[in-house]
């Protein structure tokens, strides 16, 4: 447990940060529908940074010789059905939140967006200077 935890102590942050804006009742319903559609831009950024930094401290913490498919799981399915279950629980567990269809494609969303980018960019730059710098 304290090795994971050092592992990724970032993404286990930004999972609270999320779990507790996901439940908590704000003081009075924001107006925050200025640009319609706003609402799905902040669930894809969430997840997308959450997924990211996954992404981030994953490549960080393993050897470029290590199992991509348990970064595939950890990395893109963790967060997809993380989100699929805050959506679920919204949905059960509160009167002041619903859980939404749209919510959770706006989540997965994100998710595929951080993959794709740290397989597109960070996948190619980070890993070779980290091995590079660490060989053992």
């Amino acid at each position: 447990m304290t090795f994971t935890l050092r592992k990724y102590p970032c993404s286990i942050a930004l999972l609270l940060l999320i779990g507790y804006l996901s439940f908590f009742r704000p003081p009075s319903p924001p107006k925050i529908e200025i640009i319609i559609g706003i609402d799905k831009l902040i669930h894809m950024g969430m997840y997308a940074t959450f997924s990211g930094m996954l992404w981030l401290e994953y490549f960080l913490a393993h050897t470029s010789g290590s199992s991509m498919r348990k970064g595939w799981w950890l990395c893109t399915i963790f967060p997809i059905a993380t989100g699929g279950i805050i959506e679920i629980g919204q949905w059960m567990m509160t009167d002041y939140r619903s859980g939404d269809w749209l919510d959770f494609l706006a989540n997965t969303s994100g998710v595929v967006l951080a993959t794709l980018i740290a397989h597109g960019l960070v996948r190619q730059f980070l890993m070779p200077v980290r091995d590079r710098l660490w060989k053992k």
